[in-house]
């Protein structure tokens, strides 16, 4: 039997449980800090062990709502962190409040009549609106609950979070038609894209069937929940349109700081949104922006050569969708990074080259150190896993990252009408031969030149193509 007593954890309400058959003990306590940074509002919510909670970070930590008077801003961390320290304590997602059991049971919870021993009990106007501010959660996380059909009463806080969840949200789908992955990597239980939906259906019926079949046998035991798709991974999708839409390396993504991501002014006076890419010396080795200067001090940061283009730098313009991206990593989450992980603050710094106030690096792991190759690279092969998508063996399985490269190459050589050496500079390559390869044509780029032919004549080309690859000739079908 676990016993549960609410009790206060560094002047924070939580609760400790004890399991009195094998003597176990368990702390729950979710904590917030509000604080002002650089004249702004950041909240940071972190678990029992300090760990980020990132969903909640990510709603709280938005324009529509910190704009709101610090009063208000709150009341809804309070009432997030209710909603949290009740779904820890009972071993529940956020999916599961789509079940009335459990919302029920949270309402009992919030007033206190679930038998926890010195537990707060709220009257009905309190627990409506906790109600309010975790329905306005729920529906932001697009889970479909029984909450969101309770009737509120405070409308004047209702309005507010109604407010703050009809921001643009982060599509999945670019609706531009930039190049995306073929099958679904990353997921949202908040993104209905297509891919998405054909996922979810797919689940939707496999479960089915086993609960069916199970219940034809007329067997009395539980079906276990389907199982949950990843979630929407912000940082990981914005590293897949680097590579993908603007043919980024790995290095030169995790080696971006805040300062590279500028605003300019083009030959016409119009400003454009882009990127700088430059080595420093604060990078590590897997931050290497290849082909260009790598400085040997804090000088030559001043130098004529270090600041020319393609030297030692490069400037690459921006979509509008990555661009806010962006902006959206470096004024939402690193202000939280620098407030839950203040010792990890020196290991994400970066050298300023422009000299003008801190820098840092953009990219961090749940710890707000900066990203690692091999942190991503480990991420990105679950991704690519998940997605049921071939994972090359030997050495390219660590840098799969490549593949948007490629296919950024693979874009412009098939669909840009674009020559070798334009490639090449697109692709920041000084060897115009390295771009060869992506004008080869496949076995399907020959079945779609002459799929108009009858009879045998496309099977017999092929074989005669084979043939010829094999002994290392190659003819030229340009």
């Amino acid at each position: 039997m676990k016993l549960i007593r609410e009790i206060k954890i560094n002047k924070h309400t939580g609760y400790i449980e004890f399991n009195d058959v094998t003597g176990a003990e368990r702390q729950i306590c979710c904590s917030f800090t509000l604080s002002n940074l650089n004249g702004k509002n950041v909240v940071v919510f972190q678990d029992s062990k300090g760990n980020l909670l990132k969903d909640f970070n990510d709603f709280i930590n938005r324009p529509s709502i910190l704009g709101l008077d610090e009063q208000y801003i709150n009341k809804m961390c309070y009432h997030l962190r209710t909603f949290y320290n009740f779904l820890e304590l009972y071993n529940l997602n956020f999916s599961d409040m789509v079940e009335e059991e459990k919302c029920t049971i949270f309402v009992a919870f919030l007033t206190g009549t679930l038998g926890i021993e010195a537990c707060t009990k709220r009257n009905n106007a309190y627990v409506n609106r906790i109600l309010i501010t975790v329905r306005a959660f729920l529906i932001w996380k697009k889970i479909d609950t029984p909450l969101s059909r309770i009737k509120e009463k405070d409308q004047f806080m209702y309005s507010l979070t109604e407010k703050s969840i009809k921001e643009n949200p982060v599509m999945y789908i670019d609706r531009k038609g930039l190049v995306m992955l073929s099958e679904v990597i990353l997921n949202s239980p908040a993104l209905y894209s297509t891919a998405f939906k054909k996922k979810k259906q797919e689940m939707d019926q496999k479960y089915n069937k086993k609960k069916a079949k199970i219940e034809k046998k007329g067997c009395n035991f539980s079906l276990p929940a389907p199982e949950p798709l990843p979630e929407y991974d912000e940082q990981g999708y914005l590293i897949f349109r680097l590579g993908v839409n603007r043919g980024m390396r790995l290095g030169e993504i995790l080696g971006l700081t805040c300062e590279d991501v500028v605003l300019k002014k083009d030959s016409n006076g119009k400003m454009k949104k882009g990127i700088y890419l430059r080595n420093r010396i604060s990078d590590y080795d897997y931050q290497s922006a290849k082909e260009l200067l790598h400085p040997k001090s804090f000088a030559d940061y001043s130098t004529n050569k270090y600041n020319k283009n393609n030297i030692g730098t490069t400037y690459i313009p921006l979509d509008d969708k990555t661009w806010d991206m962006l902006q959206r990593i470096i004024t939402r989450d690193l202000p939280v990074y620098a407030l839950a992980y203040p010792e990890n603050a020196e290991s994400a710094k970066a050298d300023s080259v422009t000299g003008q106030g801190i820098n840092s690096y953009i990219f961090r792991n749940r710890y707000g150190s900066r990203l690692s190759d091999q942190a991503w690279n480990k991420r990105v092969k679950d991704y690519f896993c998940r997605a049921g998508l071939n994972v090359d063996k030997g050495h390219k399985e660590a840098n799969l990252t490549h593949r948007f490269r490629h296919s950024y190459a693979m874009l412009f050589a098939k669909n840009g009408n674009v020559s070798d050496v334009w490639l090449a500079s697109l692709l920041r390559h000084k060897n115009v031969s390295t771009v060869k390869k992506y004008f080869t044509p496949t076995e399907d780029d020959i079945r779609d030149i002459y799929e108009a032919y009858e009879g045998d004549i496309v099977d017999q080309f092929l074989e005669e193509y084979k043939n010829s690859s094999n002994t290392g000739e190659t003819d030229d079908l340009q």
